[in-house]
């Protein structure tokens, strides 16, 4: 009787011993499911902690998250990239404190993976105590479950594609009313460049029948009255005056060419002008001529020129090829300056 009596206490002090060693946690962490849960290199996911702990302020007591002795090192090999802890209630006598972590990996090796278990560090102090004495106290830690994770090379999965998705193109008013106002400006321009190139067809032809002489002397009949061969000979003169010969024959020749080319230029620009015409009967022409501004300057100049050229001609003056050269590059700058103003006139 005695033996049983002792057997039973025996008993009862360690049942008593386990169920002070079974003390419920006021702490504790519920780890949710990764988003997504399969990952590709670098792309970034979500795994959201759970922190649930007691209000004991009814004890004078409240318990402390010790987030500044938690590492990002410890989810190695995954990364941290960015962590949210403002989701933070209290449901009833206790709180909820959602730590949202956005992880990534980087390596070769693909696969189930696991994100390691993390430890999460809390204390309990004194409420309105110095928040440095929860670093001192008895600090207690709290490990989570491991999160499994599939990283793979490339997703195998694709999501279909929905046919009867809405489709917006966008409002092509805009650019209708441009494309209409730029198709009228073009009609209108290609109208007026064909009435322009149309008067001056007009043009040219009563010039070529008012030009021409009823008679057959000499005085009467025009020199070939047109741009390609004063182009030609303007050619000619300025390769001869680059490479000159020796001699005053050939200078006296090169003048007299210039001189030609020169009331060749005038009568271009002017029907009245003849080649049996001196350069006072051209300067005549010239004006009487209808010429305005810049191009009734320009030929004046040539008519003054071919005033100075006979004179020396007849005198039998020798001129140099510097000058003769010269001579041709102002030529050919007069009728570049004339042929622009006659055919825009």
């Amino acid at each position: 009787m005695k033996r049983l009596l002792f057997l039973c206490f025996a008993l009862a002090c360690a049942a008593g011993t386990l169920a002070a060693q079974e003390e419920v946690s006021p702490f504790a962490v519920d780890t949710l499911l990764p988003t997504p849960t399969v990952v590709k290199t670098a792309e970034p996911f979500t795994i959201t902690y759970r922190v649930r702990y007691l209000d004991l302020a009814n004890t004078g007591k409240e318990i402390v998250v010790l987030r500044n002795q938690m590492s990002d090192a410890a989810f190695a090999p995954f990364e941290v990239v960015k962590i949210d802890a403002s989701d933070k209630r209290k449901n009833g006598g206790e709180y909820e404190w959602n730590f949202k972590y956005t992880l990534r990996i980087i390596g070769l090796k693909k696969g189930d993976l696991r994100v390691p278990k993390i430890p999460f560090y809390w204390a309990i102090r004194t409420v309105g105590s110095n928040p440095s004495d929860a670093a001192n106290a008895d600090v207690k830690t709290f490990e989570t479950e491991a999160v499994p994770i599939m990283y793979v090379t490339t997703l195998t999965k694709k999501t279909p594609l929905y046919v009867r998705d809405a489709m917006q193109f966008g409002n092509a008013e805009r650019e209708a009313r441009l494309l209409k106002a730029a198709s009228g400006t073009i009609v209108l321009a290609l109208f007026a460049g064909f009435l322009f190139f149309l008067r001056r067809f007009v043009r040219r032809m009563r010039g070529g029948a008012t030009g021409k002489s009823k008679d057959a002397s000499d005085d009467s009949i025009m020199i070939e009255r047109d741009d390609v061969s004063f182009r030609n000979e303007l050619r000619a003169l300025t390769k001869l005056t680059r490479n000159p010969a020796e001699g005053d024959e050939w200078r006296r020749m090169i003048e007299k060419r210039i001189f030609d080319l020169m009331r060749s230029l005038i009568m271009l620009e002017v029907p009245k002008a003849r080649r049996s015409h001196t350069p006072r009967e051209l300067a005549a022409c010239v004006g009487s001529a209808a010429l305005k501004g810049k191009r009734k300057e320009v030929l004046a100049a040539i008519t003054a020129r071919l005033a100075v050229m006979e004179v020396r001609m007849d005198s039998g003056e020798s001129v140099s090829s510097e000058e003769l050269r010269f001579a041709v590059k102002r030529i050919g700058s007069a009728y570049r300056s004339l042929w622009l103003r006659r055919w825009f006139r």
